[in-house]
C-alpha cells in the first residue's frame, strides 16, 4: 500500500486518527478506531488492505469485527463531495495467550495463516502442503478463527454481529439461500460458499530436537479435517472428526529444520440442517429453536450456531479451526492425563485424603524402572507435602498408577487444607502438584496440574435441591453462559466473564448445554475466582425431538468426545457438577453415568436434566413487573432459568443498530426492524410468554417515553429501559431470597451474557458494558441483604455468611418526591448464619405518587452493612418522576495503581434538598470519551438523599487504559459531569 500522509480537506480540516495510537499493544480483539475531522458525507474503514466498514459522515468511531492476532494497519478515508480524503495510516498489535492448556515451550502456530475454499484452491494437497506452494489469494488470518470470521476479516461479507447484515450472508443451507434469496451475496459468484471445504495453511520455522519426538496438537477444531504437514498426510477427516476434543499426532517423521508447512482441509458439520425463519420485524414470531428440523443434532458440534431464540444462525456453523494449534516436544518416557480428587474423612476443614491417578508411557524401545516424585504446593510458595512412587514400564507400554493414602501414600493424607470455596463463602485456595519421573538418577519427564480441595454434596430438600460445599450449604446464585455465536473468543474476555459473574455477586455459571464446552481458559478463570461452574453435556431435549433416534450424534464419537471432555475438565475446582442435558435427560445418560463417569471422573454429581432431578425451569422468559415476581409460581425452589429482558445501554445499541434514532416502527420508538432480527421477538403459540413486548409495555405504560420529537429522547428511553432493568433483576431474585432454605435454594439468571450483540436476557452485553440489571443483581445477591417483600409488604434480612449478625438496627423511611419523610420504621434485629429473617416490620402503601423506600441494615457500633433503594406506586405509575429536579453532585475521586490494575475510590455528595435519583458512573477515556470496558464496580446505580455522601470503588485493567481516564457521572435527575483520575 502507498505511503499515506495526513491529508487536510477544503476547510482545512484535518482528518486524525485518535485511538489506538500509533505502535499500541492491545488485549482486546474489539478495539474502537475513533477518529477526528470534521463531518463528511461517510466514512470508510479500512484494516489491513480492505474496507471492513462505511460509517455515517456524523460518526468518528467503528467497533469493527473482532480482529485477528498480531499487527493490524488502519486509516479513515472520509467521501466528501465527488472527492476522498485519507488519513495516515496507523498501527497497532493485538496480542494475548493461549485459550486453551498449552504447554509453557511448545510452539504455538497462532499467526500466519492463509484460509481459501477448496473450490478455488484445486491444487493436490501434497503442492498446497508444501512449503514453496504460493498462496496467492489466499485471506490472511490467526487462529483460533472459523472461515465465516476470516471472511469478514478480509471483506468478503459485512460484519455479522451488526443490523441485518447476517442476511446478507449465505446460508450452508440451499434451501434456507433459496427462501431468502442469499445466494447472490456469495463471495463465489453462483455458489453456495460453504458448498467445499475450507484450506488452512501456515509457514513457520522450526528446529526439532535431535532425537526428539514432537507431537502436533490441536485443540479443538470443527467439524473435521485433513491434515498435511511437508507434502506428507498426517491424519484423515475419518479421524479427526467432532468438535470439544482434542487431537494430537506424532510428526516427528515430517517435521524438518528450518521452513515447514502445515495444511488443514477443514469439513463442515455433516449435517447442518436448516435454519428457521429468521425474525425480520419487530416483535414478530421467531421460528423453531434448533432450526427448522433439528437435524443438525446428528453432528457433534455446537447446536447453537442454527439459530435460537437469542441468536441468528451462523451461516458457516462456526466450522474451522476453534481453539489452539501447537507444536509440543514429548518425552519418549512421559506423564500423562494426572487426575488428583480428594476425599474428606471427617470435617471438611480438619483432612483430607488426595488420591492421584497418572498414566506413565514408555515409547522407547527399553523398560523403565525409575521413580515419580510428588510435590504438592500451596499458593503460598512452601510445599506441604512430598512423596514418591516406583514407576515401572515395559517397551511401547503404559501403565495406570493410583497413588493414596489407602495405597500406601501417607503423605497425601493432607491437615488442615486451604480448601476452595465459591465467592462470597472464603477464598478459592489452589494448589499445584508437580510431578517428575526419574531414570537412573535424571529427570526423563516433568508435569505440573493445578487443583484444588473442595468437598461438594447434594440433596433434595422438602421442594428442591440443595448443594453443600465443604459441609456448608451454599445458596446457589447462578448464571447460564454461552459462547460467542462465532467463537471469537479470547483467554483474556473468558477471564472478563468469570469475573464479571463474581462482581455481580453471582457465584455460579451453567455452561448451557447446546452452546457446547468453552475452553479450558474459562475453567482456570473460575477455579481462581471462586466460580463455581455447572457443565452441560451435549443435548437439548425438545430440539431433538424428545431424544429422536434419527436426532442424535454417532454413539461412538459421542463416547469420544464425552472422555476428553470429561478428562480436560476434572481437575478444576470450580467444575462443581455435571448435567445430562438441557430440559430434558441425555439420550447417551446410561453410557455417561454407567460407564464414562465411573471410569474417567467419579468426583462429582450427575444432574440428570436443567429442568428437573430437585430443579425446575422454563422461566418466566419475559420482564415481569417486580411486584409479579413475589407470587409468580416458578420462582420457588431451584429455577434454572429465570429470564427479565436486559435491554443494553443506549451507548451500546448505537453499536449493532444502525438506524438507531433514525427510524422507528410507529408507536414504538425507537423500535424498528433490526431489533427484530437481534431477538426482540414474540412466540407464535399465545400460552408461550417469550415475549419482548411485556418489556416494551413496562417500559411505555409505567413509564412513559419521551416524544421522539425531542433531541435528547433517545437518551430518555434509555434511563427508562435502565430503571426498568435494575428493578426486574433485583426483584426476580429477591423473590428467590425471601424463602431461602424455606423451599427455595438457588436460582440461575437466562442469559447471564451474550452470544452477540442482542436486546434480550443478559446482565452485561457483547461489548461487555453492563446494563443496570447488571447492578439490580449485584444488590439482591450481597452475602448480606436488607430487602422489601414487595407481596406481604415486610421487610427482611438476608445473611449467608457464617456469622451471626447480633445486635443490628434495622431501619425504613418513606419519602415522597419532594424527600417530605412519610414513614419512619426501626426495629432491632438477631439474625442467625445463613439465614434469612422475614421481620414483622411492614411498609404501609402510601399516597404520594411515587414514592421513596430507603431500608438500611446497622451494627451495634452504627456501621451501614446493607441498604436498599425502592421506587414505587401503588398502580405503577412512575412518569411522575420525569418532574424531579436536576441535582448537582460534588464527586471526588483518589486513583492508585497496582502492578496489573487501575483502582479508583469515587466519592459523591448530595449537597441539595432533591433526591439524586439512579446516578450512573463510567470510566472513560479521556482522549476519546469512549467507556473504558470491561471495568468492575462495587456499586452503581445509586440514589443520594439530600446531604447524603456515598463512596463506590471500580477496578480497570491497566492494559485498557489507552489514555488517562475520567470519571463520568450521569443519572436520571443528575446533571452530567466528569472528574479526571
Amino acid at each position: 500500500m502507498k505511503d499515506r500522509n495526513t491529508n487536510h480537506d477544503d476547510a482545512g480540516q484535518e482528518l486524525r486518527l485518535l485511538s489506538p495510537e500509533d505502535g499500541a499493544e492491545l488485549r482486546t480483539n474489539t478495539p474502537a478506531l475513533v477518529w477526528a475531522g470534521g463531518a463528511a458525507d461517510a466514512y470508510e474503514v479500512w484494516l489491513n488492505g480492505v474496507k471492513v466498514e462505511t460509517v455515517a459522515g456524523d460518526r468518528d468511531r467503528a467497533w469493527p469485527f473482532p480482529l485477528s492476532f498480531g499487527a493490524q494497519r488502519w486509516f479513515i478515508r472520509a467521501r466528501r463531495g465527488g472527492a476522498t480524503v485519507d488519513s495516515a495510516e496507523r498501527s497497532f498489535v493485538v496480542t494475548d495467550g493461549p485459550v486453551g492448556a498449552v504447554p509453557r515451550d511448545a510452539t504455538l502456530l497462532r499467526e500466519g495463516w492463509r484460509v481459501q475454499s477448496a473450490a478455488l484452491a484445486t491444487a493436490a494437497p501434497d503442492r498446497i502442503s508444501a512449503v514453496s506452494f504460493e498462496p496467492a489469494g489466499w485471506h490472511a488470518t490467526s487462529v483460533p478463527t472459523t472461515v465465516l470470521s476470516v471472511l469478514v476479516r478480509n471483506g468478503c461479507y459485512p460484519n455479522p454481529y451488526v443490523g441485518l447484515n447476517n442476511m446478507r450472508i449465505p446460508d450452508m443451507n440451499d434451501a434456507f439461500n433459496a427462501k431468502h434469496d442469499l445466494l447472490p451475496y456469495s463471495h463465489l459468484p453462483g455458489r453456495n460458499p460453504w458448498a467445499a471445504p475450507y484450506w488452512f495453511r501456515t509457514v513457520f520455522t522450526y528446529a526439532p530436537e535431535p532425537g526428539a519426538l514432537t507431537s502436533l496438537c490441536i485443540n479443538e477444531l470443527n467439524y473435521k479435517a485433513d491434515i498435511w504437514l511437508n507434502g506428507m498426510p498426517v491424519a484423515g477427516s475419518a479421524q479427526v472428526v467432532g468438535m470439544d476434543r482434542r487431537f494430537a499426532f506424532d510428526v516427528s517423521a515430517h517435521l524438518q529444520e528450518g521452513e515447514n508447512c502445515l495444511a488443514l482441509l477443514v469439513y463442515p458439520p455433516d449435517v447442518p440442517g436448516e435454519p428457521a425463519p429468521p425474525t425480520l420485524e419487530v416483535m414478530a414470531p421467531r421460528g423453531r429453536n434448533m432450526g427448522a428440523d433439528g437435524a443438525i443434532a446428528r453432528s457433534y458440534t455446537k447446536w447453537d450456531s442454527i439459530g435460537w431464540d437469542w441468536i441468528p444462525a451462523v451461516h458457516d456453523r462456526d466450522m474451522g479451526i476453534t481453539e489452539d494449534v501447537f507444536l509440543a516436544t514429548r518425552a519418549p518416557v512421559r506423564i500423562e492425563d494426572v487426575f488428583v480428587k480428594a476425599a474428606f474423612a471427617g470435617a471438611a476443614a480438619e483432612s483430607a485424603d488426595l488420591t492421584v491417578c497418572v498414566r506413565v508411557r514408555n515409547e522407547s524401545g527399553a523398560p523403565l524402572q525409575g521413580t515419580l516424585k510428588g510435590t504438592i504446593t500451596p499458593e503460598s510458595g512452601t510445599p506441604v507435602a512430598r512423596f514418591e512412587a516406583p514407576a515401572a514400564v515395559g517397551p511401547a507400554a503404559t501403565v495406570e498408577l493410583r497413588l493414596s493414602p489407602e495405597s500406601g501414600v501417607q503423605a497425601l493424607h493432607i491437615q488442615r487444607p486451604a480448601l476452595w470455596w465459591p465467592v462470597n463463602y472464603g477464598a478459592p485456595h489452589l494448589y499445584e502438584l508437580t510431578l517428575a519421573l526419574e531414570r537412573d538418577g535424571e529427570q526423563a519427564d516433568v508435569c505440573k496440574t493445578p487443583f484444588g480441595i473442595r468437598k461438594t454434596e447434594t440433596r433434595i430438600g422438602e421442594h428442591e435441591r440443595v448443594f453443600e460445599i465443604n459441609d456448608r450449604p451454599v445458596y446457589v446464585r447462578a448464571g447460564n453462559w454461552v459462547q460467542d455465536m462465532m467463537l471469537s473468543w479470547t483467554a483474556r474476555r473468558l477471564e472478563q466473564e468469570i469475573r464479571f459473574a463474581a462482581q455481580s455477586n453471582l457465584n455460579m455459571l451453567r455452561v448451557w448445554g447446546p452452546t457446547g464446552v468453552p475452553p479450558t481458559a474459562f475453567f482456570a478463570a473460575a477455579d481462581r475466582y471462586g466460580v463455581m461452574i455447572w457443565q452441560d453435556f451435549l443435548n437439548d431435549h425438545s430440539g431433538t425431538n424428545g431424544n429422536a433416534p434419527e436426532l442424535r450424534p454417532d454413539p461412538a464419537l459421542y463416547k469420544t468426545c464425552t472422555i476428553d471432555v470429561i478428562e480436560r475438565l476434572r481437575n478444576h475446582p470450580s467444575l462443581i457438577f455435571w448435567c445430562g442435558g438441557n430440559e430434558g435427560p441425555n439420550p447417551y445418560e446410561e453410557l455417561i453415568v454407567g460407564e464414562l463417569l465411573p471410569q474417567y471422573d467419579g468426583s462429582r454429581f450427575y444432574l440428570k436434566r436443567s429442568d428437573g432431578d430437585g430443579l425446575h425451569g422454563h422461566g418466566p422468559y419475559h420482564t415481569l413487573r417486580p411486584d409479579a415476581y413475589f407470587t409468580d409460581e416458578k420462582i420457588p425452589g431451584f429455577n434454572s432459568e429465570i429470564g427479565p429482558s436486559g435491554v443494553p445501554p443506549v451507548e451500546s445499541l448505537r453499536k449493532f443498530l444502525p438506524e438507531l434514532g433514525k427510524t422507528w416502527k410507529p408507536d414504538y420508538f425507537p423500535l424498528y426492524a433490526d431489533w427484530g432480527y437481534h431477538d426482540a421477538v414474540s412466540r407464535p403459540n399465545p400460552r408461550d410468554m417469550r415475549r419482548y413486548v411485556f418489556h416494551d409495555e413496562i417500559m411505555r405504560k409505567d413509564y412513559g417515553i419521551p416524544d421522539p420529537a425531542d433531541p435528547a429522547a433517545l437518551a430518555g428511553f434509555g434511563k427508562v429501559a435502565e430503571l426498568v432493568n435494575y428493578d426486574a433483576y433485583r426483584a426476580a431474585i429477591e423473590a428467590v431470597n425471601r424463602d431461602l432454605w424455606r423451599g427455595s435454594s438457588g436460582f440461575a439468571l437466562w442469559k447471564y451474557n451474550s452470544a452477540w450483540p442482542s436486546v434480550v436476557w443478559q446482565i452485561f452485553d457483547w461489548y461487555q458494558m453492563p446494563n443496570a440489571g447488571f447492578y439490580g443483581t449485584q444488590c439482591a445477591c450481597r452475602p448480606v441483604h436488607v430487602q422489601f417483600n414487595r407481596d406481604r409488604r415486610t421487610v427482611s434480612v438476608l445473611n449467608t455468611t457464617a456469622t451471626e449478625l447480633v445486635d443490628h438496627t434495622l431501619t425504613a423511611a418513606v419519602y415522597d418526591t419532594a424527600m417530605r419523610v412519610q414513614a419512619e420504621r426501626k426495629k432491632r434485629v438477631h439474625v442467625q448464619a445463613n439465614h434469612v429473617l422475614e421481620t414483622s416490620m411492614r411498609i404501609a402503601p402510601c399516597r404520594a405518587a411515587p414514592y421513596f423506600l430507603v431500608l438500611g441494615l446497622a451494627d451495634a457500633a452504627g456501621r451501614v452493612v446493607a441498604s436498599n433503594f425502592y421506587w414505587l406506586h401503588a398502580q405503577n405509575d412512575f412518569r411522575a418522576l420525569r418532574e424531579l429536579p436536576e441535582v448537582a453532585l460534588e464527586v471526588s475521586a483518589a486513583a492508585r495503581e497496582t502492578a496489573d490494575e487501575l483502582v479508583v475510590d469515587v466519592t459523591l455528595t448530595n449537597p441539595g434538598e432533591q433526591l439524586a435519583f439512579f446516578t450512573q458512573l463510567a470510566l472513560r477515556d479521556s482522549v476519546t470519551g469512549e467507556p473504558v470496558q470491561p471495568v468492575y464496580w462495587d456499586s452503581n446505580a445509586l440514589s443520594l438523599l439530600p446531604g447524603a455522601t456515598c463512596s463506590t470503588r471500580v477496578r480497570a485493567d491497566r492494559a485498557d487504559l489507552l489514555h488517562a481516564p475520567v470519571v463520568h457521572v450521569s443519572g436520571w435527575n443528575v446533571a452530567e459531569c466528569e472528574v479526571g483520575v
